[in-house]
């Protein structure tokens, strides 16, 4: 209702307000602080997002945070999204007990961790993961624009 309210559209929520209402979810659910940064532009950026990639970027999130709650034994989360010229960066950081990437990519028990990777990669994103005894770091790219040729051109302007 509060959608409607302010004249947005609640089953097509922007990348913003969903990551805002996983965040809100979790904390009530984990009671687990969420720090959420956005940096100056990214509102006008991510608006420009295709519904494709903003449920993407919204799926992998919400797995990010539903693994934190089962398994990071965190105590804080840091929620990051940022952009460039060229991409949409969300970073997701916990300041769990961490786990073996390698032992839980060659297991079944990795379903999560693959498809948070596989829904990336096919909307011509880049998925890394780190994780230590420090905690987990989920780190998402994902370009602005919508075709191959005018990502390569922004690119190359980049440099």
């Amino acid at each position: 209702i509060r959608l409607i309210i302010d004249g947005k559209d609640p089953n097509n929520p922007t990348l913003i307000e969903g990551l805002k209402e996983i965040r809100k979810d979790f904390e009530l659910k984990e009671k687990i602080l969420v720090n959420f940064a956005a940096s100056e532009q990214i509102e006008s950026k991510t608006l420009k997002l295709s519904k494709k990639k903003t449920i993407a970027m919204l799926m992998v999130a919400n797995e990010a945070f539903t693994n934190i709650g089962k398994h990071a034994a965190a105590t804080q989360v840091d929620l990051q999204l940022q952009a460039d010229n060229c991409n949409i960066i969300l970073t997701i950081h916990d300041n769990g007990i961490g786990f073996d990437i390698n032992s839980i990519q060659s297991t079944n028990t990795g379903l999560g961790l693959s498809s948070m990777k596989d829904r990336i990669k096919e909307i011509g994103g880049k998925f890394v993961i780190d994780s230590s005894n420090q905690g987990t770091t989920i780190q998402v790219t994902v370009p602005q624009n919508h075709n191959l040729g005018s990502y390569i051109l922004c690119l190359l302007n980049q440099r």
